[in-house]
């Protein structure tokens, strides 16, 4: 009995020490806390508003160089958010190097692409560190954005509306904030509320650029996406694509939603006589690897490959060009969270599965916990090509 009762507490005693080991992370400043995290631990930082604020660029897409502030990087990696003042702590573990670090564009930040690959100097690429912190929580809003001649004339005009929940959101344009700083804004001529249809209260602007004048515009074009962003929601940010209706290049799809580690293609069909193609990423350099004249392949997605795509015509108009753009889903199909350890619910009628907190993301005209529930035709529609109508005198 005495000798059963000594394993026992030899045993709680272990058990303690490994659950303490478990929970004991080091403590490290912002400003040095990836050189101050010894190799493959577990470390804390508290990021205050002048780590928030740190003016350094980020490299990376889920793994980040130890170049890239970590506080910025956790922004961008959706664990803490700029408003939220009361959840800065955030967690992460230094991993093996990399020679890649692909570059994305994530709540309002964009981080660099880094490749070492073809870099003899960097045969043991460059220390990388990884967030296990849980995401932030929030909650999506229902949100549907819609376009008015979203393949427009060589002027450039073209109107984009936001259904939404909820009063408070902002038009912007989507960009990459590494090359343009600040990241450049449309002219919106209105923004304002044209009263309820059905469950929305519906918002509108204009978005105006006259690219045949100025060509320092006409690199501006390349962006093609335009968000309705709710205040203080993040993950309820919905992007749309608009183009010139004479591309040389149409999408086969406007947006692609895939799993991380799927196998994914992407494909434009041509529609003008253009001898040499060229594909970007985000307004990027030239993309030389796994691409075809109107298609472009990835044998094992990343969260980095996500973002808007461009199929250009060499040495011609640049505000003609195609665009598609790819999201990539942080889980594999069916999953959700920060380990992807979750099921997914069982979404209906087209609807995804959100990769951070599982919620059914529902498509235009649904909406309900599994988007089950159906905005009938004439309730919806009806009623919004009506109030287009009110607003452009149809």
């Amino acid at each position: 009995m005495e000798v059963y009762y000594l394993r026992q507490l030899i045993f709680i005693a272990v058990l303690f020490q490994v659950s303490d080991a478990r929970i004991s992370l080091k403590e490290v400043s912002c400003t040095s806390a990836i050189s101050d995290c010894p190799p493959d631990n577990t470390c804390r930082v508290n990021c205050d508003d002048s780590c928030i604020k740190d003016e350094n660029d980020i490299f990376g897409t889920v793994f980040y160089s130890e170049h890239s502030p970590v506080c910025k990087s956790a922004i961008h990696d959706f664990r803490i958010s700029q408003w939220n003042v009361s959840e800065r702590t955030v967690t992460f573990k230094r991993e093996q190097p990399r020679n890649v670090y692909f570059g994305s564009k994530r709540m309002h930040l964009s981080s660099n692409l880094q490749d070492l690959s073809k870099q003899s100097s960097a045969e043991n690429g460059i220390t990388s560190y990884k967030f296990v912190s849980p995401y932030i929580s929030e909650s999506p809003l229902d949100v549907a954005s819609l376009h008015r001649e979203y393949l427009f004339g060589e002027k450039g005009v073209h109107y984009q509306f936001c259904y939404i929940s909820k009063r408070n959101i902002t038009f912007y344009q989507y960009c990459n904030t590494n090359i343009q700083k600040p990241c450049l804004t449309l002219h919106i001529k209105k923004n304002y509320n044209r009263g309820a249809v059905g469950l929305f209260l519906p918002l509108q602007a204009e978005w105006k650029v006259d690219c045949s004048s100025n060509r320092t515009l006409k690199s501006d074009k390349l962006n093609a996406g335009y968000q309705c962003v709710p205040a203080n929601k993040t993950l309820s940010t919905v992007t749309s694509i608009a183009f010139r209706k004479d591309a040389y290049f149409y999408p086969t799809t406007f947006t692609k939603t895939v799993n991380v580690d799927e196998e994914v293609n992407l494909q434009m069909t041509e529609k003008g006589a253009c001898k040499d193609t060229v594909w970007r990423k985000d307004r990027g350099d030239p993309i030389t690897q796994d691409v075809e004249r109107t298609s472009i392949s990835f044998s094992k997605v990343e969260v980095g490959h996500s973002g808007i795509y461009s199929l250009e015509c060499r040495d011609s108009d640049i505000t003609r060009a195609g665009f598609i753009h790819l999201i990539v889903r942080t889980c594999p199909e069916g999953k959700h969270g920060h380990l992807c350890t979750r099921d997914c619910p069982d979404c209906s009628n087209g609807g995804v599965c959100h990769d951070l907190n599982g919620e059914c993301v529902c498509p235009p005209g649904f909406y309900g916990l599994m988007c089950e529930k159906s905005l009938s035709s004439w309730t919806f529609w009806k009623k919004l090509q009506y109030e287009m109508c009110k607003s452009f005198k149809c």
